[in-house]
């Protein structure tokens, strides 16, 4: 939000009332951003004081207090214009302008946009195809293009962010995904020519656009919608589940999926992964790529991932993807609003920014993963589904000895602007492994988390407001389409059994021009960068 008309020397107190959760990573040091038009230093951490959080006056239905946030902080101008916000901004504007960039040369070679099912609100869902396409490339519509083209065929990566509106964390990831996936780099050469990259880079389009934290303008958590989408209250969801679908009926399907998000209470990037059950050894298959980009990557956290299915995330995508769409190596990302480390000195805000996630630095998570994709994936497919040899995985796995110690995080890689450099002798020292090694290492870290009563598992480990029966979540929902495009029939079978709503007007074209122009000012990449508009 923003703060206009602004007085040079006053202090405003800002409380905001109704989080639904009682612990936050604002308990540890972390600051809300601000960014002032006539200061010109961009987003700022640090320039807030006072920064409570704690518990709210407002109750939940069920008397249960909310939590709020306190903080206060002194305008420096007289007639400026502050924002302020929770992460770094990524608006829809700015995703729009990042695809249009890709359309125009040098990138409209290997990438492909398509327009998929529209929103509630008329938001056309956008698809990247991002793969070598060979000696015949397709038309750059590929509505226009009669049957399949063979690069489509290819075995599939699908790569999903921005399903909680209020992530912006999970954008800037993904803009580091795909910043790779399009450069010169030889890993990223290699990658286009052996698979097809499937990026949904938003699949909430609405709750952008609105300024929705965590729903959908329908009211409900998309992430908990994926068991039984519903066509009309969740177009992008049900839309996506039957692309996926539609992968795997192809003779190489989807390899793997990657759904991007944002965490508020714990620090580092780490992922949730699936699991075939406890102590089998496909199942420790599956944790070998968190592990091999914690290895790779300083910022990432093997010990925060976790790899439970609990009940309470049966209709998440994750879950979803891997048992009912049969794509083994799903994974959800989380990078922490915060950094990697909690403040240690409360009273200096400042103490902690080297620690702090910036654009820059949740984007090199990009590189990273694109390596860890070429080390394992690339090989697998190479050498077919049973690609670590099972009878030298298992010998290893058996033997007792302890010869091959668990080997510690190297060092951080350096630091470079173009995603080839992105590579360091530690770096390459971890991608040296022999995969049964590292097969090795995770079941002596999963026996040992066992020991000591495994991971928490972050939110996993406390289930989200949003997890209600859904007689109960139907009377928070608050917009509907009010017309359907289908016959009498067709729209009393899609709707039968739900509860009556009230009526709402369709959003005109003027209202969702407004909303779809806003803005807020952003830090830039190269290469890539999102346009800002005034």
């Amino acid at each position: 939000f923003a703060v206009t008309n602004t007085v040079a020397g006053c202090s405003a107190r800002f409380t905001i009332n109704n989080f639904s959760k009682k612990k936050s990573l604002y308990m540890d040091g972390m600051q809300p951003l601000v960014y002032s038009y006539m200061d010109g230093s961009g987003w700022q951490t640090g320039a807030c004081s006072d920064v409570m959080w704690g518990q709210s006056r407002m109750t939940k239905k069920n008397r249960e207090p909310y939590s709020c946030l306190e903080f206060t902080y002194t305008f420096a101008f007289d007639g400026d214009c502050v924002f302020f916000a929770y992460h770094f901004p990524y608006t829809y504007s700015m995703i729009m302008s990042v695809v249009h960039r890709l359309e125009s040369p040098p990138f409209r070679d290997v990438v492909r946009r398509r327009f998929l099912r529209k929103t509630l609100f008329g938001i056309p869902l956008v698809l990247l195809l991002i793969t070598d396409w060979g000696p015949d490339p397709p038309p750059e519509d590929l509505d226009q293009m009669e049957g399949v083209h063979p690069a489509l065929l290819k075995p599939g990566i699908v790569i999903t962010a921005r399903q909680h509106p209020g992530e912006s964390n999970a954008s800037w990831m993904c803009h580091g995904l795909l910043k790779f996936l399009v450069s010169d780099a030889e890993e990223a050469v290699k990658l286009r020519r052996d698979f097809c990259f499937h990026v949904f880079p938003c699949l909430n389009p609405d709750g952008v656009i609105h300024g929705n934290y965590r729903c959908s303008l329908s009211g409900d958590d998309l992430n908990r919608q994926w068991l039984e989408p519903h066509p009309i209250t969740h177009p992008t969801i049900h839309c996506v589940k039957e692309y996926i679908r539609g992968l795997q009926s192809n003779s190489k399907g989807a390899y793997a999926c990657f759904d991007f998000h944002g965490h508020s209470r714990r620090t580092h990037i780490f992922f949730y992964g699936c699991s075939f059950g406890e102590g089998q050894l496909k199942s420790y298959r599956l944790q070998l790529y968190p592990k091999l980009v914690s290895l790779l990557h300083h910022d990432v956290c093997y010990e925060y991932c976790s790899f439970k299915m609990q009940r309470s995330k049966a209709s998440t995508a994750r879950c979803v993807v891997f048992r009912d769409l049969g794509v083994e190596h799903t994974y959800t990302i989380e990078a922490s609003f915060y950094g990697v480390a909690v403040n240690p000195n409360l009273d200096d805000p400042s103490a902690n920014e080297p620690n702090v996630f910036t654009p820059q630095r949740l984007g090199k998570i990009g590189p990273v993963m694109g390596r860890a994709m070429l080390t394992l994936f690339r090989a697998n497919m190479s050498r077919g589904p049973r690609a670590l040899r099972r009878k030298k995985a298992q010998s290893r796995l058996l033997d007792d000895s302890g010869d091959e110690a668990d080997k510690s995080c190297p060092s951080e890689p350096e630091e470079a602007s173009e995603a080839s450099d992105a590579a360091s002798s530690d770096s390459a020292e971890a991608l040296a492994l022999d995969p049964a090694e590292l097969l090795l290492t995770v079941k002596r870290d999963a026996e040992l988390r066992s020991a000591e009563g495994g991971s928490s598992g972050g939110s996993d480990s406390c289930p989200s407001a949003d997890n209600k029966p859904k007689e109960e979540q139907a009377r928070f929902r608050s917009i509907v389409v009010a017309r359907v495009t289908t016959s009498r029939d067709a729209k009393r079978k899609s709707l039968k059994g739900r509860p009556a709503r009230p009526k709402a007007k369709r959003p005109s074209s003027a209202h969702r021009r407004l909303y779809s122009s806003q803005a807020s000012p952003t830090p830039t990449l190269t290469n890539i960068e999102p346009k800002v508009e005034s």
